[in-house]
């Protein structure tokens, strides 16, 4: 999000499990946390309430993150609290090239053991 909404020009990113993606797949997969918003949504539609959760949604946000912006991103393909075609949304509508996505068949809802290494290779590569 700071990528996307700030002044400031990042040279790269490194998203890992992003969180609140493609909202309306998102609540159809896993419970929470459409459960707790479509409970708290008042007399919202459906419809009204996606248009609202629109403006804090990566998959939308990914499309203002600067092409010259370089991205690593990953996600473990077991993640049930944020399942990977919620992840994968938000990178597919980056417009840069300069982008790395890394799955983790086996992992779920955590960070990889090795994502400190791999980002900080990235990190320093696109250092300017």
């Amino acid at each position: 999000a700071a990528a996307a909404l700030g002044d400031y020009p990042f040279n790269a990113i490194a998203p890992c499990v992003a969180f609140l993606g493609d909202f309306p797949d998102y609540f159809g997969i896993v419970q929470w946390p459409g459960n707790t918003a479509k409970s708290n949504k008042g007399d919202m539609t459906d419809e009204e309430m996606y248009a609202f959760l629109s403006y804090f949604d990566t998959k939308n946000l990914a499309t203002r993150i600067p092409s010259t912006t370089g991205v690593i991103a990953c996600s473990g393909l077991q993640d049930g609290t944020c399942p990977p075609h919620t992840n994968i949304a938000p990178f597919n509508n980056l417009s840069t090239t300069d982008k790395q996505y890394y799955y983790y068949p086996e992992m779920q809802h955590t960070i990889p053991s090795d994502w400190d290494g791999l980002i900080t290779a990235f990190f320093k590569a696109h250092m300017k």
